[in-house]
Parts: C-alpha cells; structure tokens; sequence
C-alpha cells in the first residue's frame, strides 16, 4: 500500500546563515533546494554545536523516514517465531513502526 506523503518530500540541507540585522542574527537553515522550510537561530539559548546537530537531524528527516519504511518493509518477511531472537526482532519493528506513525502523523 503506497501511502500519501504530507511532509516536504528531500532532499532536504541544512545551510549556515547570517543575518546583520540589528541583533546580528546568525544559525542554519534547513532548505529544500532554495527554498528555506525553517531556521535554527544560535540566539535561542542553544549552543553552537546543538544547533549543527539539530540541524543534521531534521535534514536527515526524510532518508531517516524513507530508510526506517524500507526496512520495516524488508524486515516485515522475517521469520517471527517466538525465538528470543524473534521477540527482539518484534520489538525492533513495533519500535519502527511507532517511529513512523510518529512522522506521518
């Protein structure tokens, strides 16, 4: 079943920026082509390095999302016997599966 992507489909980038406005504003964009989708700004109380791991973060959003999908497609084919290691694997695509109805909403 092929669902309907919401979000901003990638790839997505995360650049630096600086704006000398009068609080001299500077932080990361993440973009989609030219196109700005949001700013991390260093002036929210985050730090320097906080804010270039948030940024990788969320520009890794949809691989992160599509990546998590085809495993969870391509795990889905698993043996799931009630073999220890089977419960762990259960575990893991419960796990996955909640992690996407997180991002799809």
């Amino acid at each position: 079943m092929m669902e309907k992507v919401t979000h901003t489909p990638g790839p997505w980038t995360a650049k630096p920026f600086a704006v000398m406005d009068a609080e001299k504003t500077q932080g990361i964009g993440i973009y989609v082509g030219d196109d700005c989708l949001c700013d991390l700004v260093y002036a929210q109380g985050w730090s320097e390095k906080q804010v270039q791991a948030n940024a990788r973060l969320i520009a890794a959003a949809p691989e992160l999302l599509a990546a998590l999908k085809l495993l969870l497609n391509r795990a889905s084919v698993l043996d799931q016997s009630a073999t220890h290691d089977g419960l762990q694997n259960i575990d893991a695509l419960v796990a996955a599966r909640m992690a996407i109805e997180k991002a799809m909403g």
